[in-house]
């Protein structure tokens, strides 16, 4: 199925979206009662992982020992995920007790100060209180997602309409049992405390993965996903004026985009002819069947 915004991504979490209390830096990613015991149980010191903000101010983590602190991770470019979770700290930044400190930690080397500000202007993060940072040492970085037991998995799937939905389901369903089978050994994760998120076509895949499954993911989070494939909607011409304002394009224009071996990367298509090849079948009421091939 053509993606149009980021790959389908298997986040295997020991703790995502992590809570580090200050004093003693507790983690979980469990049920809210067992969180709260397991941070009074077991507190983790904050590590001293050098950190810069969106001015290029410099920092330490573990300055933030003794008070309560909400951790994420992101990447300024990633379009839905990242987006949902900073939308989610605007909501914590205008309800929590002023004690509480917000950390957007971006796990993408090429965030610099400008791509930062960007974020933290997009979802009015406001030092001291909410800062977006970067890790300038991977190598610390690299131990603060291991500590935080944060691993994500972006795995590929080949698209529609050179492959069909049941052997793109096929090829999700083989990336989880590769994560499954090969993820504790390759990523020290927990094979059962998988969860799954992503956006647009990938949306839809996600729905899918969560009664295909066996044994289902932890949490999927589906957003902008579809479920009606065959309704009116999407097996009839379109109605709306955004799917013609490039012009109607012929059969001969759209099936030559995508008449290639199977890709798992759109930009291995010529030109930029899955984009045109979907337009095409809105206009013509067409795209499940050329998706499913029934």
């Amino acid at each position: 199925m053509i993606r149009t915004l980021s790959a389908l991504i298997l986040v295997a979490l020991a703790g995502g979206g992590a809570i580090w209390w200050g004093t003693g830096g507790g983690l979980a990613f469990t049920s809210e009662t067992q969180r709260r015991i397991e941070i009074a149980a077991h507190p983790r010191s904050l590590p001293a992982v050098a950190l810069t903000d969106s001015t290029g101010a410099r920092l330490v983590l573990s300055d933030y020992q003794g008070a309560p602190l909400l951790m994420e991770f992101i990447y300024t470019t990633c379009p839905d995920i990242c987006v949902t979770l900073g939308s989610a700290f605007e909501q914590i930044d205008k309800a929590a007790a002023a004690n509480l400190r917000l950390l957007s930690i971006s796990f993408d080397p090429r965030d610099q100060a400008e791509q930062l500000g960007w974020f933290a202007d997009r979802h009015g993060a406001e030092a001291p209180r909410w800062r977006v940072v970067r890790v300038p040492d991977p190598a610390n970085l690299k131990t603060l997602l291991q500590q935080a037991g944060v691993v994500v998995v972006v795995p590929d799937y080949r698209l529609a309409p050179e492959t069909k939905l049941p052997e793109i389901i096929q090829d999700v369903e083989d990336s989880f049992a590769w994560v499954r089978e090969k993820g504790p050994e390759l990523f020290h994760i927990d094979p059962d405390r998988l969860v799954v998120a992503v956006s647009s076509a990938g949306g839809y895949l996600t729905l899918t993965m969560g009664y295909r499954l066996d044994p289902r993911p932890l949490a999927l989070v589906s957003m902008w996903g579809y479920g009606d494939l065959i309704g009116d909607w999407y097996s009839t011409p379109s109605p709306h004026e955004r799917h013609y304002r490039k012009g109607r394009y012929s059969a001969e224009q759209a099936y030559g985009y995508v008449s290639g071996p199977p890709v798992a990367n759109k930009y291995e298509r010529p030109g930029v002819g899955g984009g045109k090849f979907y337009e095409y079948c809105r206009q013509q009421g067409i795209w499940p069947q050329e998706v499913s091939g029934w």
